[in-house]
C-alpha cells in the first residue's frame, strides 16, 4: 500500500474546488522549486507564505470533515473505512452488505477521504466545520 502523510498539491486544489476552506488544512505545502513541495506541520494562511504555497490535510482532519452518518430516503448510511488488499475502501451504508449509499476505492485513504468529500459537495451534502 502506498503511504501519505497529506494531501498533494493537486488534492489540494480539488478540495477548494469543492469549497472547502483553507482555513481547515492542518498543513502548508510549501513551494522550493521546479514543482517540488515540503510538506509544513504548520497550519496554512494566505499571504504568510509564497504565493505558489498550498494548503494541505492530514488524513486525521479530513476524517473530522466527512459526517459519520448520513440520511437519505429516509434511512441511515454510516460512514466506514479500511483496507482492501491493495487499496483504500470507504463509503457510507447501513451495515448491511446490500445497501451502499456511495463507495470509493483508492490507493491512499488521502486519495479516498478526498473523492468522498468530492461526491459529498457536488450531492448537496454539509462537511463538518471545526
Amino acid at each position: 500500500m502506498k503511504h501519505q502523510i497529506a494531501t498533494t498539491p493537486e488534492q489540494s486544489k480539488r478540495l477548494l474546488a469543492c469549497g472547502l476552506n483553507y482555513k481547515t488544512a492542518d498543513m502548508t505545502l510549501s513551494f522550493c522549486n521546479d514543482s517540488f513541495y515540503e510538506l509544513m506541520a504548520t497550519p496554512f494562511h494566505y499571504g504568510c507564505f509564497n504565493e505558489k504555497d498550498a494548503p494541505a490535510w492530514s488524513l486525521s482532519t479530513l476524517l473530522e470533515l466527512i459526517p459519520q452518518d448520513l440520511m437519505w430516503q429516509g434511512l441511515y448510511y454510516r460512514f466506514v473505512m479500511g483496507p482492501t488488499e491493495n487499496r483504500w475502501e470507504i463509503e457510507y451504508n447501513d451495515l448491511s452488505v446490500i445497501n451502499n449509499l456511495h463507495r470509493v476505492i483508492a490507493d491512499t485513504p488521502i486519495e479516498a477521504c478526498v473523492q468522498m468529500i468530492e461526491w459529498l459537495t457536488a450531492n448537496g451534502y454539509t462537511l463538518n466545520t471545526k
